[in-house]
């Protein structure tokens, strides 16, 4: 490697308080590099220098493209997100030019649990397009490395798609610790690997609480539901005392086996509320049951209807109640919409042209699907800030007006409120999946509202 340029590297990474090349690192740039560390100028102190020097030109060989990268590698060890995006993206484009061995990415893996540089060794390597990642994985494994190591590796396999990772990732599921495995089983859903449906399934009997989370959502993943040894499971899991793990694990299952198996997704329903009102049950996973329940609960699900009241009348947490009674909403019954309205039409009575107090409103009847009440006061807000000669300048308002005049089939008005929203810095990717927008979807002359480059200008 020119020596010149050696130098200026070892300066900047001395700089950034890395340190020079190892001698090993050294030995591997040929007879003419001679590492003497230059003192460090100002601009070699940064970063971007760092990355300039790196990108400055061409390796003349591949013996000093292997270096450079090595420098970066070590630099991988910076704390800062922002220069680890750089330094990840500098390491592909060498790998891209160079035809490199990925093998000093795989060397940083070994770096000890919580490391920066190990895990943005493990990001590099999953972004990698070099083809041989899995199976310099797949040699280093033989070797029995480090659990970090492994869980890192399996990680990386999820990322990196084909039956290789697939049948790795397969022979990961049998590691004794808990993280590896976990890591394994949710990669094989990342991959939608339907070969992998029956080695997850078998796992499931024994599995402890964090990997048969990892489980049940890697099965969800794949979409494979149709083994009834699937809901079982998650019935099951749902009467350990690991309540979070298995709340959040059956939230999946429930949401998966809705657009796949309807009818047995109804199996999960009381078991799951009967969950929630366990003392201890976290909340957070107490919400994301109830919001999944909604899309299977109806009028004749009588049990689970009764069991949602006592959640709404003996939970202490605000959200999980509200949740709740969403949920006995979409079942029909009224005491849901009473809890959610009830105060803030009592606030609004009292101030009737809040317009804070409307659009809480607002928000209300439409998660409700009473859009023609959440139109009404959406418009509301409107006349009242037009008098007021106030702008409207809130994106998600316009979403949200956007919703309820799409879900009453005025499509136009809809199409002019999102337009609207983009105009105020709204991305289609946060709100093309909205259910009520299906039919403005389906519409050749708006189609272009729902592409990431027209919300995104």
């Amino acid at each position: 490697m020119d020596p010149i340029l050696l130098r200026a590297f070892a300066g900047a990474l001395a700089a950034l308080a890395i340190g020079p090349l190892s001698p090993a690192q050294a030995a591997d740039q040929g007879p003419a590099a001679q590492p003497a560390p230059a003192a460090p100028t100002p601009q070699e102190a940064s970063l971007e220098s760092l990355l300039a020097l790196a990108r400055e030109r061409a390796a003349k060989s591949r013996v000093e493209a292997a270096a450079r990268l090595r420098i970066l590698i070590a630099a991988l060890g910076l704390p800062f997100e922002e220069n680890s995006n750089q330094i990840r993206k500098t390491i592909q484009e060498i790998l891209e030019s160079g035809d490199l061995s990925t093998a000093p990415l795989i060397e940083a893996l070994h770096e000890p649990e919580g490391s920066p540089k190990g895990s943005n060794a493990a990001r590099a390597l999953a972004d990698s397009k070099a083809g041989n990642v899995v199976e310099e994985l797949e040699a280093t494994l033989q070797k029995q490395p480090m659990p970090w190591f492994r869980a890192r590796a399996a990680w990386i396999l999820g990322r990196q798609p084909g039956g290789r990772s697939t049948r790795l990732a397969i022979k990961l599921l049998d590691d004794s610790e808990a993280n590896v495995a976990q890591q394994a089983a949710l990669s094989l859903g990342k991959l939608k690997a339907h070969e992998a449906v029956q080695p997850l399934l078998s796992k499931l009997p024994s599995a402890p609480p964090t990997v048969g989370r990892a489980l049940l959502t890697a099965l969800a993943q794949i979409g494979e539901l149709k083994d009834p040894k699937v809901t079982s499971a998650a019935i099951a899991f749902l009467e350990t005392p690991a309540s979070s793990e298995a709340l959040g694990a059956a939230a999946e299952v429930l949401e998966a086996l809705r657009k796949t198996e309807p009818a047995r997704a109804k199996e999960l329903l009381v078991p799951g509320l009967k969950a929630i009102q366990r003392p201890g049950a976290p909340a957070e996973a107490a919400e994301a049951f109830l919001r999944a329940s909604r899309q299977v609960l109806n009028s004749a699900d009588r049990e689970a209807i009764a069991i949602l009241k006592k959640i709404l009348a003996d939970s202490p947490d605000f959200p999980v109640k509200s949740a709740a009674a969403f949920a006995l909403d979409t079942g029909k019954d009224p005491s849901g919409a009473a809890f959610l309205l009830k105060p803030v039409n009592e606030a609004i009575k009292e101030n009737p042209e809040n317009t804070v107090l409307l659009r809480q409103r607002g928000q209300i009847h439409l998660e409700l699907h009473r859009y023609r009440d959440g139109l009404r006061d959406y418009d509301e807000v409107k006349r009242i800030s037009a008098a007021r000669k106030l702008t409207l300048n809130d994106p998600e308002y316009w979403v949200e007006y956007a919703r309820c005049q799409a879900a009453l089939k005025t499509l136009q008005a809809a199409a002019d409120a999102l337009r609207q929203a983009v105009n105020l810095g709204a991305k289609a990717k946060d709100f093309r999946d909205f259910e009520e927008f299906t039919d403005l979807r389906k519409q050749p002359k708006f189609i272009s509202l729902f592409e990431t480059d027209s919300a995104e200008k």
